[in-house]
């Protein structure tokens, strides 16, 4: 029974965190990232120790979190290609940061029902609900987990006042063991480095900062070089910008304070992301407020002014590297109010001295935590599907275009005809308020290109391709492509020259893959080659490529490198078609009559045909070949055409 005393809370408040994400059991991915983090890297579609080691030898979409990807490898291999098991391990992960709460909360001295006040209240936050259910951000709960791991080891067994007069200081093997859990949380993210912070706060209110000085001194070492390296590779990748003027740059900091200061105890809209706009709105006054108060308040209670601080540095880090974003993502909240959580806990069992307080208390923060599941449990129904998600953000934002061009890209993708014409029709209405702006460009560009009509197409890529948006290259890139398909090189490569610096990242992956596109077209077989290999450098996950080394080798008689980027595709027809290609270059006609067997359910697709008829003519069986040729040839446009009549494996 004393056992279960001192687990007791903690498991309770793990369990309760669960109940608003239960029902997301049975919900799918998202195409709001999870996609570019889970289903679309190569461990996911070949789990192995080739690609495990392919998520620790490069940043993934310009961060470099290889422990962050590892959990979803592991994810993969012990429940396999489903959504339920990675949610699953998301759920155990919150609840592990809800019984870590309790754990760093007890050994802070805070009393067991203060521990729970406070940790009720944390648990069902709807600031909360993102970290959770979002499934590409678990980078976000490992992290948190983590560092509470590493602070609980720090402080040892045994309970630490916050103003104890000589508390023992951790030892050694202790101090090892927190650095090498702090090491883990910054592999998963960068933010676990507010740990640092948080001990001196801590060592500070205790008055033990120059006992602690040197125990210190080897997590700062460790928390400077992680943070250092994380910048420089954000910085390699062009994904790190310079600040703004120091005067915007403190607006923004006051107004972010405010964001979250109001958000950390008002509800939240059901929707992912809160614009924080360049003006003072009246939330972020508010909550620049409630923190004045709460910090005219700690000069009476020192430990009040200790947790305050450590709450204002738990988002410390948003506010250092690069300057805040457009949109203030509220899962930040998931570090930041953990100090919060143990000053609530503290200012409970302070007021419960007196009994009169007592079922006042408790009252309250009952009448709070069902205030707060109240919000929370429709927020992650929001969270069940793509539709439901961007459904929610229409109705929260109406003013913002974003969620109705996010609807647009799922709607377009349906296989329900009346959905694609209402994504038509959406698109055409953001349209009309603004011409350049970027997805209903591309998702009505696609609809002429399925209809056959490359001046529609044409005019849609151009009008994005106007737009002055940081993502625009993607619509002279796509545009460049149409080009090409049309047989257009001067027109490609003006457009692919619009499509590079300023307007996109130095030498962005998708950039140097439709530069090696051109240079392929134009017989440029070496610049394509290290185009291409340039770009799958940056961008491995990319099948593309890959795809465009694979071409690019066969034709300068490669074999050896054409096998070996051959590897790297995963879509499962390229991967058959290029198979057959080397067969057919090696004579391994058996092979290639293998891969190229047809199937029932096959969709037309140029390159397999184009392979059958290499076959045939392979075979001596000119005139069945000839005439597969020729059929290609009527129906292809001119770009496709040019890859046909250039394609190695046919005879001369």
């Amino acid at each position: 029974m004393p056992k279960l005393a001192r687990v007791g809370p903690g498991l309770l408040l793990a369990l309760a965190a669960l109940v608003p994400f239960l029902q997301l059991l049975s919900a799918g991915f998202l195409n709001y990232d999870d996609p570019l983090f889970l289903t679309q890297q190569p461990f996911w579609s070949r789990p192995s120790f080739e690609t495990l080691l392919d998520v620790w030898s490069r940043p993934i979409y310009g961060s470099y979190h290889p422990l962050h990807q590892t959990s979803y490898f592991v994810d993969r291999v012990v429940w396999g290609q489903v959504a339920w098991g990675v949610r699953l391990t998301n759920l155990a992960l919150y609840g592990a940061i809800l019984a870590g709460f309790c754990v760093v909360g007890r050994r802070l001295s805070l009393p067991r029902a203060g521990v729970l006040c406070g940790g009720l209240l944390y648990a069902w936050h709807p600031s909360h609900v993102e970290n959770v259910a979002w499934l590409s951000q678990r980078k976000d709960l490992l992290s948190a987990a983590l560092l509470l791991a590493a602070f609980a080891v720090y402080l040892g067994p045994r309970p630490h006042p916050l103003r104890a007069p000589e508390p023992p200081l951790p030892s050694w093997p202790r101090v090892g063991a927190a650095a090498g859990l702090l090491v883990l949380g910054l592999l998963s993210k960068s933010v676990t480095v507010v740990l640092i912070p948080w001990l001196v706060l801590l060592a500070l209110g205790r008055g033990s900062l120059r006992r602690e000085a040197s125990r210190l001194a080897l997590l700062t070492a460790l928390g400077v070089a992680a943070t250092l390296g994380h910048y420089l590779a954000q910085d390699a990748l062009g994904a790190a910008v310079g600040r703004p003027p120091p005067a915007q740059h403190l607006g923004q900091l006051m107004r972010a304070l405010g964001h979250y200061g109001y958000s950390a105890v008002a509800p939240l809209n059901p929707a992912p992301r809160l614009p924080l706009d360049t003006g003072w709105t009246a939330p972020q006054a508010l909550g620049l407020a409630l923190c004045a108060v709460w910090f005219a308040c700690s000069w009476r209670w020192a430990s009040l002014r200790t947790w305050g601080l450590m709450a204002v540095a738990g988002i410390g880090p948003m506010w250092g590297i690069v300057p805040l974003p457009t949109f203030v993502h509220d899962r930040y909240l998931l570090w930041a109010s953990l100090p919060l959580g143990w000053a609530v806990g503290a200012g409970v069992a302070r007021l419960g001295r007196n009994r009169r307080f007592r079922a006042l208390l408790v009252t309250l923060v009952l009448a709070l935590a069902l205030g707060e599941l109240a919000v929370s449990y429709p927020y992650a129904a929001t969270w069940s599907s793509g539709r439901a998600l961007w459904t929610a953000n229409q109705r929260a934002y109406p003013q913002l275009a974003e969620p109705r061009e996010a609807l647009v890209q799922l709607y377009s993708a349906s296989p329900d005809p009346a959905e694609r014409e209402l994504a038509a029709r959406m698109a055409r209405e953001i349209l009309a308020v603004d011409p350049t702006r970027l997805v209903p460009n591309l998702v009505l560009a696609q609809r002429a290109l399925d209809a056959r009509d490359y001046a529609g197409a044409r005019a849609h890529y151009t009008a994005a391709t106007d737009a002055q948006d940081n993502t625009a290259y993607r619509a002279p890139l796509l545009l460049a492509a149409l080009e090409l398909e049309l047989g257009d090189l001067p027109a490609a490569r003006a457009a692919l020259e619009r499509a590079g610096p300023p307007r996109s990242p130095p030498d962005a992956p998708e950039v140097l893959a439709g530069w090696a596109s051109y240079c392929l077209a134009n017989g440029d077989l070496e610049r394509a080659r290290s185009l291409a290999a340039d770009a799958a450098a940056k961008l491995p996950e990319w099948d593309h490529p890959w795809e465009l080394l694979v071409r690019t080798s066969r034709r300068l008689g490669d074999a050896q490198a054409a096998r070996q980027a051959l590897a790297r595709v995963s879509a499962p027809d390229t991967r058959r078609s290029l198979q057959a290609f080397l067969a057919l270059d090696a004579g391994d006609l058996d092979a290639a009559a293998r891969l190229l067997r047809r199937d029932p359910a096959e969709a037309p697709d140029l390159e397999l045909e184009l392979a059958r008829a290499c076959l045939d003519a392979k075979r001596g069986e000119l005139e069945s070949a000839r005439a597969r040729r020729q059929a290609l040839l009527a129906r292809a446009s001119p770009g496709a055409r040019r890859r046909i009549e250039s394609e190695p494996s046919w005879p001369e």
